[in-house]
């Protein structure tokens, strides 16, 4: 049997059974309609041929895409709540961005449901259609709910290592140096060419490999940028939230051990037990030697690894202290 709305007097609320968010009905006669938990439980994807009334609860503004075939296209993207939940709604043909008003009561027809990672989300098209109805709920505290749906708080910055080991569903987001890039190619996804760019990052320690779709695949990087990959998810795969973007680097203090030095006029490199080459004044380098030591940098290693402090920011050393 489908849910159905008690009647009640005009401008009268009566409590939606169920909800736990505060929502009234506000119906003056019976209404049938259908839930979201009820559409989705029946079929995660797919056409949805049934109706469902909802209210806008939270809106954002249009955002910009490239489409698959190149072109520039618009989406807007919106919290409804039926009354007893919310969900993410994404409109994909402009003419009906208008109707999709924070605070409109709406019958949609002919949406689209889709179920990606867990989230449930309606795509609204050129074929649904959108009418503006009379008020059914009160937002309650769908609200505040549906803000934080459609703009969620950012992933934890975790290191790259710590990443991979999470959970599979878990967003994360990484930062790191470009070491390495891959060209554009094109690929199918679902009979649609897709642009899809790797990229590998590195944090000093642990190195991951992300894949730019779509638009953020034009974006300008290139090797030794430093960037953060924010919402991703063990961090090489991609979420619809996922956006790399370049990032100020942090300066932060090591401990670690080199086992040669090569000088270059004031610049000294000092060649890591891990491999990695950093960059040091050879000033910096010099002033921090104990005395006694040897003052002839690229002989400093020639009776064994010296371990010490330093302070780096990528791979540029900014101090140096306690050689050993």
């Amino acid at each position: 049997m489908e849910p159905r709305l008690s009647p009640v007097k005009p401008g009268v609320a009566e409590s939606l059974p169920g909800s736990d968010a505060g929502i009234a009905t506000l119906s003056a006669g019976v209404v049938t309609m259908a839930l979201i938990d009820e559409v989705f439980r029946n079929r995660a994807s797919g056409q949805l041929e049934r109706a469902l009334n909802l209210l806008i609860v939270a809106r954002n503004q249009p955002s910009t895409y490239i489409a698959s075939n190149g072109e520039e296209r618009h989406s807007l993207t919106v919290a409804a709540s039926d009354g007893v939940q919310v969900i993410k709604v994404t409109i994909y043909y402009q003419s009906k961005f208008m109707k999709f008003q924070t605070g409109t009561p709406l019958s949609v027809r002919h949406s689209i449901r889709k179920t990606q990672d867990g989230e449930q989300t309606l795509r609204i098209t050129k074929p649904t259609k959108v009418f503006i109805t009379q008020a059914l709920v009160e937002p309650g505290r769908h609200v505040q709910q549906g803000q934080i749906l459609i703009n969620p708080p950012e992933a934890d910055v975790l290191p790259i290592q710590q990443a991979i080991r999470s959970l599979l569903k878990q967003r994360v987001s990484v930062c790191g140096r470009i070491v390495q890039e891959e060209g554009v190619r094109t690929v199918d996804a679902k009979g649609s060419a897709v642009n899809v760019k790797k990229i590998e990052i590195r944090d000093g320690r642990e190195s991951a490999e992300v894949s730019l779709w779509r638009e953020q695949s034009q974006k300008d990087f290139h090797t030794g940028q430093y960037v953060r990959n924010k919402d991703g998810k063990h961090p090489c795969k991609r979420t619809s939230r996922s956006n790399m973007e370049p990032a100020d680097e942090p300066d932060y203090t090591r401990r670690v051990t080199f086992a040669g030095v090569s000088v270059e006029g004031e610049i000294a490199q000092l060649l890591l037990s891990d491999d990695e080459v950093v960059t040091a004044s050879s000033k910096l380098l010099l002033e921090a030697l104990p005395e006694g030591m040897d003052s002839d940098l690229e002989h400093l290693t020639v009776n064994g690894t010296i371990d010490l402090n330093i302070e780096i920011k990528g791979t540029e050393v900014l101090t140096i202290q306690d050689i050993q």
